[in-house]
């Protein structure tokens, strides 16, 4: 998909940002290109992706989440990273202080260690930040560095529980499911209370977030991980 013209004048400064992340989605989905997209019904998603920027040519540089995420928002290889499966992350924030996942799931020695091989001055989010905008942060980013208690009003921090055979394993083979029973209740069902914060808890925060913004409040950046799990008739994916 073509990007939308630049805007030019004294407002091409002034633009907000809201980026939308899918998690566990198949994107062909959301690209007009794919015939998969034919598939699933989602007309408020499409009619955003058209308005807007659509990444269906962005490639991951792994298949895991937390390691994608965190090359994502440094711009850095995950060997730069030294993320390599859900159980690792950024280990400290720009300001030095450790994450507290990563301490609650390592000691502070190998934090420290962690910190000192990763070497990571700021995230997308920080630069953000220096830029003047105001940073909020909703749903899954699973990438440490503290953004979730930085960022996060209803964030998910990183670290992924910290290290395990299953996951270190699945590193290996990505097919390999990291739940017991990937298609339970639970898993297809965003209105469950168990697992992790599921899209239909946050929007409502997302929309007190915005609704709080004024014409003279500054710049925003807003970014919300959803989970719509398509293509599949599920429950979850009607309201995209």
């Amino acid at each position: 998909m073509d990007p939308p013209p630049t805007k030019v004048g004294p407002d091409s400064q002034r633009n907000n940002i809201l980026l939308l992340m899918c998690d566990s989605m198949d994107g062909r989905i959301l690209d007009p290109t794919s015939p998969v997209s034919r598939r699933v019904h989602m007309p408020h998603l499409r009619e955003m992706a058209a308005d807007g920027l659509n990444f269906v040519k962005a490639y991951t540089p792994s298949p895991q989440c937390g390691p994608a995420r965190t090359a994502m928002l440094t711009g850095r290889r995950t060997d730069q990273t030294r993320c390599f499966d859900n159980g690792d992350g950024l280990s400290a924030d720009p300001s030095g202080a450790l994450d507290r996942d990563c301490v609650q799931n390592y000691e502070n020695a190998t934090c420290l260690e962690f910190a000192r091989d990763q070497q990571i001055r700021a995230t997308f989010f920080d630069d953000l930040v220096a830029a003047g905008l105001d940073v909020a942060v909703f749903g899954k980013v699973h990438v440490g560095a503290s953004l979730a208690s930085r960022y996060g009003p209803m964030a998910l921090g990183g670290f992924g529980g910290g290290p395990s055979l299953p996951t270190l394993t699945r590193s290996f083979d990505v097919r390999r499911p990291i739940k017991a029973n990937p298609l339970s209740t639970e898993m297809l069902n965003d209105r469950s209370n168990s697992g992790p914060v599921h899209d239909m808890h946050i929007i409502d925060g997302c929309v007190d977030w915005l609704h709080g913004k004024r014409p003279s409040s500054p710049r925003w950046f807003l970014y919300w991980c959803m989970r719509p799990r398509a293509p599949s008739p599920l429950e979850h994916v009607h309201p995209w």
